[in-house]
């Protein structure tokens, strides 16, 4: 189960105000900025989702990963995130080889690895139906990866085709704290913003954004 507390910014200064809070108010230590795509997969009610970024760390140099990921029964409630997630590294000629032709997902190259077993066990017809599996949607995302009082914050900018969101997101165990102690600090700083009330991926779907 992934537990996230899930902030959304109004706008893009919004997001430049918080990214200088934790780089020269708190400073918050920078572990690596992100530059993603993710594609979602699906065929009739069977989903998957295949994240392909760029990581630049402290090195400045650029690495290349891939991720696959079964999510299941999201729930969003006051700004906490609870989801089913199955997820493992993938290599860069499989992503490339799916995202090029969605109908791979089912073959046996594809089998070999951890999570399109796990998808092709949880929903074994897509074997059977591999021709109807498409790509459901995509939208990129650039991440600001930073650790602040021993959490993980991630600083999110996504551009859909129909518009950009904002958001802050903390993997955690203890959301309500995590929550309280991050409204706090927007709210000391005169920072607007709200609870999310969708994922990236419904925003995606409903082509707005909550």
């Amino acid at each position: 189960m992934e537990v996230e507390v899930k902030i959304r910014l109004p706008s893009k200064i919004h997001y430049e105000k918080v990214s200088s809070i934790f780089k020269e108010q708190l400073k918050a230590q920078w572990l690596a900025t992100e530059l993603q795509e993710n594609f979602f997969f699906d065929s009739e009610n069977d989903l998957l989702r295949i994240e392909s970024f760029d990581r630049i760390e402290e090195s400045k140099e650029s690495k290349r990963k891939n991720f696959a990921a079964l999510k299941g029964n999201a729930i969003i409630a006051d700004g906490i995130s609870r989801t089913e997630e199955f997820e493992c590294e993938i290599d860069n000629m499989l992503t490339n080889m799916i995202i090029n032709d969605p109908s791979k997902i089912a073959s046996e190259e594809a089998n070999r690895h951890l999570i399109i077993a796990e998808l092709l066990k949880r929903f074994p017809s897509i074997r059977s139906n591999s021709e109807s599996l498409r790509i459901l949607g995509s939208f990129k995302n650039t991440r600001e990866r930073f650790e602040w009082d021993g959490l993980k914050v991630e600083l999110d900018e996504t551009k859909y085709d129909f518009g950009d969101a904002f958001e802050i997101e903390i993997e955690c165990q203890e959301p309500e704290k995590v929550h309280a102690k991050l409204s706090n600090l927007l709210s000391n700083n005169n920072v607007e913003f709200c609870n999310s009330k969708r994922n990236k991926f419904a925003n995606m779907l409903f082509r707005s954004i909550l």
